[in-house]
């Protein structure tokens, strides 16, 4: 980092502490004008959401429209199961790797063209800009068919009660938009996202991978580490599938299961009283 003043440019060091409460100041100093910002989006995202809600007809709200509470026994596979069951999952928080969330593809003739112009200004109004059109491009590269002709959607809720929530599904793909303030979980839940342009054996340094430079940037923070936290951060086991016997365990993880073995849809809050693997934030900015 170089420092400029009037008399001369000299380099200062910029240690973690630094760099975490510089970050802290600036994200204070632009509190503001983000709210605003998100109130907007937020404003946008309900109008659309609630306008693709509305266009359904009594059919397509049968089939694909839920209570906000729906629960069902979903095993592990590609077809939507959608028969309730009080002892099973939230179907609105559900997340696969690949998955239909109802059997109408985006594509087909259930749905209008209206309607699926409607759906691409929801991807809009949570995706950063430029990023719809490339999940679509993604969509072609890892199944060889065009957006829609392997994506399905559901909605929880209603606008009208005041929690609404539309989620599209699909191969590489989980995706929530929320009308309203309806959840304290980032993104409203567990989010799915890949991509696998080069094959399902990608070539060296994953080329043309959407998503490469998030692991790119990760890998940048865990090499600034000392030797110490980066031991600790690195994390062996406990991740969210598990290897048994050559074998990943794709068993579902139903709401009093216990923590007794990974499984790949183990993605679940720990509570405050369960350690969580790694390294804390806190330890970053002391080292």
């Amino acid at each position: 980092m170089v420092q400029r003043d009037q008399h001369s440019i000299r380099p200062i060091s910029m240690n973690r502490r630094r760099f975490l409460q510089g970050m802290t100041s600036a994200v204070a100093a632009s509190s503001t004008s983000t709210s605003v910002g998100a109130s907007r989006r937020q404003d946008h995202r309900d109008k659309v959401v609630a306008s693709l809600y509305h266009s359904l007809s009594a059919r397509q709200k049968k089939e694909v429209c839920f209570d906000w509470d729906h629960r069902v026994n979903i095993k592990y596979g590609r077809k939507p199961l959608t028969i309730p069951d009080p002892k099973g999952v939230l179907l609105r928080t559900h997340v696969s790797n690949a998955w239909l969330i109802t059997p109408y593809t985006i594509a087909s003739d259930f749905y209008s063209n209206e309607q699926r112009a409607i759906l691409v200004d929801v991807l809009d109004s949570v995706l950063s800009p430029g990023w719809t059109k490339k999940i679509m491009q993604q969509a072609t590269d890892d199944v060889g068919s065009s957006w829609g002709e392997s994506q399905s959607l559901a909605f929880f809720g209603s606008p009208e009660s005041g929690r609404c929530l539309c989620v599209v599904s699909g191969f590489h793909l989980t995706l929530r938009a929320t009308f309203g303030s309806v959840s304290a979980a980032a993104f409203d839940g567990p989010i799915s996202h890949g991509h696998q342009p080069s094959g399902f054996y990608e070539k060296i340094g994953h080329p043309g991978n959407l998503f490469w430079h998030q692991a790119v940037m990760a890998n940048k923070v865990y090499q600034g580490l000392d030797s110490k936290p980066r031991e600790q951060a690195l994390v062996r086991e406990s991740m969210p599938y598990y290897q048994c016997n050559g074998k990943i365990d794709r068993s579902n993880v139903l709401p009093d299961d216990p923590w007794d073995r990974l499984r790949e849809a183990d993605i679940r809050f720990r509570g405050s009283k369960r350690k969580l693997p790694g390294l804390p934030v806190s330890r970053m900015a002391t080292e």
